[in-house]
């Protein structure tokens, strides 16, 4: 065995692996998210390797670090010597050739993880750094494992590309599989089946240890969280107030009395409404050959977006929101301008990103980080403020929904009901001028709905809320506008705008 080969193949491996993974997670990153004309080129390019044989790769670099291109003489006077037949030239051929074994396993993880939840996090302030560090890649574990085993056992078994950039030159640029080939051609056998043996066993410990990583529980945490259906009401009965019997469960918040929200809960809520708090809205967008067009302004603190599906209504809040951008549009919330286009070709002078616009977000599915304690996913939105502020917030939000006695689960131990509690404390910790809710109850039993309503009805919140529930709807003390493919059909106070018009909107909703 040639434990020179062996040592300079295992630093080069590991060398190469740390490289590429440093390369290889923002570019992978960039390539997910991105949405440049040059993208295809720049996946084209890293993955290249795979199709070339690695003599043409070892061809080019050999000539490009040689003393016909600047580049080589760059590198040979700033080093000192010349760049090709050393172990530095080896790293450099090792990346460029494993480079799509890193970035192609590392891209389809982070694909995986659910658009929602990184959605939520731009939402909740997050930066592009901060969502590859505390989301995609704590969710994307084992494609990164994934992604630096398969570095290291395809560095190891380079022969190609390492032979024609390194040459043969013991402890310097001699691999195992360069030691492979010389013990071949001596007609050692013996010696070549021992090291081919060595090979074999560091592969496979590579690959058993990837494989049992991803069979074990919990190895995929990103899926989304589904809700359970919640019936309809029926057509042609009348709205009626949800029942408020709770459901008892040990260990739930449900399992004690709840109470009204007194007085004091009023602080951990976002300022009283005023006119300074109020929205305008008028936007134009076109998705394929739907059309909205939409021109309202918020003046109570609670506002219903109420319509058949496909009417627009969860586009319009996505708009809202910052998530989709309109052809054309003003949007106006608390004394500032949070879009401003100025013609139909999608040119904005003023578009804040989604986390620069103050409002919350809750829809049907909680899109809670599954990864994250309860605890953590209130406090992450929670910014500029010291450790024990912070957790003071949390714990007000937590107490505010009922949700105290959660605060050190994980959103898969949760039941649906209290997911959705832990995500409206999770969008109000940061005191949003404006809370978008898009049927935030239309996945939950009749008592936890109730209790949720009558929680958010208590609190000073300016509320745009989406629902097909009549009977949710005619408890709220606000005003209503009503969206029918994609227009505005009416506006005023709910019961003078719904009421007449009840028996034909349960017809359409039971469509």
């Amino acid at each position: 065995m040639d434990l020179q080969a062996l040592w300079l193949t295992l630093r080069l491996a590991t060398t190469t692996t740390l490289v590429l993974l440093l390369i290889g997670i923002p570019l992978a990153y960039w390539i997910v998210l991105t949405h440049a004309r040059w993208r295809p080129l720049v996946e084209a390019a890293t993955t290249l390797p795979l199709l070339l044989p690695p003599t043409v790769l070892g061809f080019y670099l050999l000539v490009l670090l040689g003393p016909a291109t600047a580049f080589g003489r760059t590198a040979t006077r700033l080093l000192g010597h010349p760049l090709a037949f050393t172990f530095s030239v080896l790293v450099i051929g090792s990346v460029l050739y494993s480079l799509p074994f890193a970035v192609q396993p590392l891209a389809a993880g982070f694909r995986a993880v659910d658009p929602a939840l990184i959605e939520q996090a731009q939402l909740l302030g997050a930066g592009r750094l901060r969502i590859l560090t505390r989301i995609l890649l704590p969710l994307s574990t084992h494609s990164l494992i994934a992604a630096a085993a398969l570095c290291f056992t395809h560095t190891i078994g380079e022969f190609g590309v390492v032979l024609m950039i390194g040459g043969d030159i013991p402890g310097a640029t001699r691999t195992l599989s360069i030691a492979i080939y010389d013990q071949v051609q001596d007609f050692s056998y013996a010696a070549a089946n021992r090291t081919s043996l060595v090979l074999i066993a560091v592969a496979l410990i590579a690959l058993l240890l990837l494989y049992t990583r991803r069979n074990q529980p919990g190895a995929n945490r990103s899926a989304p969280q589904q809700a359970k259906p919640k019936a309809g009401p029926k057509p042609g009965s009348a709205p009626q107030q949800a029942k408020t019997k709770t459901e008892k469960k040990p260990g739930s918040p449900h399992s004690k009395k709840q109470t009204p929200l007194r007085a004091e809960h009023q602080d951990n809520s976002v300022p009283a409404p005023s006119r300074k708090y109020c929205a305008d809205v008028k936007i134009h967008h076109q998705q394929g050959n739907f059309a909205l067009e939409a021109a309202i302004s918020l003046t109570t603190p609670w506002t219903v977006i109420f319509g058949p599906s496909g009417a627009g209504k969860s586009t319009l809040l996505r708009i809202l929101a910052g998530l989709v951008t309109p052809h054309e549009g003003h949007i106006q919330l608390a004394g500032r301008t949070l879009l401003e286009t100025q013609s139909l070709d999608s040119k904005t002078s003023i578009a804040l990103p989604p986390g620069r616009r103050s409002i919350g977000f809750v829809t049907q599915q909680p899109s809670l980080f599954p990864h994250m304690t309860v605890r953590e996913n209130v406090a992450f939105g929670i910014r500029h403020q010291s450790n024990e502020p912070r957790a003071q917030r949390v714990a007000a939000m937590l107490e505010l929904f009922g949700a105290e006695a959660l605060a050190g689960r994980r959103p898969p131990q949760l039941s649906g009901g209290e997911r959705q509690r832990v995500a409206l404390a999770r969008a109000l910790a940061p005191a949003p001028d404006l809370l978008l809710l898009d049927e935030p109850l239309a996945g939950l039993d009749d008592a936890s709905a109730n209790d949720i309503l009558t929680r958010l009805l208590s609190l000073n919140l300016r509320v745009v809320y989406v629902s097909h529930d009549l009977a949710e709807i005619w408890r709220i003390p606000g005003e209503v506008v009503l969206l029918e493919a994609g227009r505005v059909t009416a506006t005023g106070p709910i019961k003078k705008v719904l009421a007449p018009r009840r028996d034909d909107l349960l017809r359409q909703l039971s469509l």
